[in-house]
């Protein structure tokens, strides 16, 4: 709740420009920012006579790679801005919240833009949000943010820490990065950071310079001309601008772009049992340390927490819990114990050094777990339906001699809890449905099955005392995909997927790069007194494991 005093002069907006307690952003007659004043501090953010605005590179060609490929020669281009039939409106302006709407075409595509500023959260943030229906063929989309210093090296976010580059060269022109990339003075007396929450490629043409990879619609000569009509459409994203004075911190820039990521999510709720207006499931005592990732054990005992150092410089931090910590021990990533950690009361030790992933699995006094009891059920093996490279044609799992990758399978497969193990690739492994009877194991409650169908989606009956007709999904092709101008429209298909292979096996062909195969879940319930499940007599029914609970 706020009062209107408490907001009132605080944020405003003009007919070109938009002001909160930070920031007076001014936009050109084309829609461009052409000024962004830093109250806190009086500094001009953009370079006299430029603006951040929309670049258009037009015959944007690829030699042999479209997919990937940006060619320096076509960034390199004097580009075209994205100025037609502009039209700048106040959309809205609140107490908490005001913004610029920025309307304009560029040929066939057209492009809303939001200019947004807030009062009493992300003060120091300024949202561009993009509403884009990209129809420029041929065409490469860029965001141009020069500004009003120079910096020597730029820092890209690696998710794990961060890297710093130059200026483009022939053969380093494009860089990856997360969630954000910062320009830094080469004095370290300001700098701005740019965040994003879905764009990850980034090119840096002078020292005051950094652009943004927003679109890619190459134009293609001979090999995969099918991704000639990659990006046409409809897109919606967001990028964010941030001013800072001095040097980069990352632990601020992570924490930032995270916000732009994972937005707050407002409610009503009623005061908590322990009283307290704040309760936070784990805390950090050192921001350089942060916690990436809280999960669930695979194996039920405990949680498993990651976390990385990301100064670069290396740092010690306290992780504090809600409850007090039983045991803790240094896990990899597969969690696999690998020794003691340090623990007192409810906080664990962490000593990382620079960039480094720490991984801890944590058992707490309120979090121990009785582990469910599974038995891996004997199956009567009749078909190879799992192959190695060496022994593809022996892979039958369908009429046409395909089966899945055993290079891309664990042994045994983990998934919601429940273990799964597979058979012995290029032997029979797999059950095509007959009618086969399963001996349960005594009180067996329920009956944990991956499946798959080669004949198409179909429902197939199991019975474990009772009827249970199942959605069973296809095994191969694409399980759902967005809609690719002149390819394809969206589709997706019923199905709870347990396992997703990146491609399959063939007789002739091998490794077939692209065509997914899938595993389905069924969970089939076992009426009281009976001893067995019964399979479909359906042949183009496929289970590759079973697991009684």
């Amino acid at each position: 709740p706020q009062t209107a005093a408490d907001a009132a002069g605080k944020i405003k907006v003009g007919s070109n420009w938009i002001e909160n307690s930070v920031y007076k952003v001014t936009l050109n007659a084309d829609g461009d920012i052409c000024s962004i004043v830093d109250k806190r501090v009086g500094r001009e953010l953009v370079k006299e006579g430029e603006a951040i605005g929309l670049s258009v590179f037009s015959n944007n060609k690829s030699i042999r790679w479209p997919a990937w490929e940006i060619r320096k020669e076509v960034m390199d281009r004097e580009p075209s801005k994205v100025n037609g039939q502009t039209v700048i409106s106040c959309e809205y302006c609140g107490p908490v919240k005001a913004a610029l709407r920025v309307e304009r075409k560029y040929g066939e595509s057209s492009f809303v833009q939001r200019i947004v500023l807030s009062n009493g959260a992300a003060d120091d943030r300024i949202d561009i949000e993009n509403e884009i229906d990209w129809q420029s063929r041929g065409s490469l989309l860029k965001a141009s943010f020069p500004l009003a210093f120079d910096c020597s090296e730029a820092s890209y976010d690696q998710g794990l820490g961060n890297v710093r580059r130059g200026n483009n060269t022939d053969i380093q022109y494009e860089v990856i990065a997360h969630q954000w990339a910062d320009m830094t003075a080469n004095d370290g007396s300001y700098g701005v950071t740019i965040m994003n929450d879905c764009k990850y490629g980034w090119d840096k043409p002078s020292d005051n310079t950094l652009r943004l990879t927003l679109l890619h619609t190459p134009f293609v000569e001979q090999f995969h001309s099918y991704q000639q009509s990659m990006d046409l459409g409809r897109h919606s994203f967001t990028y964010s601008i941030m001013g800072h004075s001095g040097e980069l911190d990352p632990a601020r820039a992570d924490i930032e772009s995270d916000k732009l990521n994972q937005r707050a999510i407002a409610a009503i709720a009623a005061k908590g049992a322990r009283g307290a207006r704040q309760v936070s499931l784990l805390a950090s005592s050192n921001p350089a340390v942060r916690v990436k990732a809280v999960k669930k054990a695979v194996d039920g005992n405990g949680y498993i927490i990651r976390g990385y150092e990301q100064s670069g410089k290396g740092a010690s931090a306290q992780i504090s819990f809600l409850s007090t910590i039983s045991s803790a021990s240094v896990s990899n990533g597969i969690e696999e114990d690998m020794a003691e950690a340090t623990f007192s009361g409810n906080s664990l030790t962490v000593d990382a050094k620079p960039f480094s992933l720490n991984t801890f699995r944590i058992l707490c006094n309120e979090s121990r777990q009785t582990a469910p009891a599974y038995t891996g059920l004997e199956l009567p093996y009749n078909e190879v339906g799992i192959s190695t490279d060496s022994f593809s044609a022996f892979g039958h799992v369908d009429k046409d001699w395909h089966s899945y990758a055993a290079e891309l399978l664990p042994q045994t497969l983990n998934f919601r809890g429940v273990p799964y193990s597979f058979g012995r690739a290029d032997f029979k492994n797999v059950v095509l449905c007959d009618g086969q009877k399963l001996a349960l194991p005594e009180g067996t409650k329920t009956v944990h099955l991956l499946v798959a169908s080669t004949g198409g989606e179909k429902t197939a009956t199991f019975n474990a005392g009772t009827d249970v007709d199942a959605h069973v999904g296809c095994f191969s092709g694409f399980y759902r995909y967005n809609a690719w101008a002149d390819i394809h429209e969206a589709e997706q298909h019923e199905g709870n997927v347990a396992y997703v292979g990146s491609h399959r096996h063939g007789a002739y062909t091998r490794n077939e790069a692209y065509v997914h195969t899938y595993m389905f879940y069924l969970d089939i319930p076992v009426a009281a007194g009976s001893n067995e499940l019964t399979l479909p007599s359906d042949k183009e029914i496929v289970v590759f494991s079973a697991t009684a609970e």
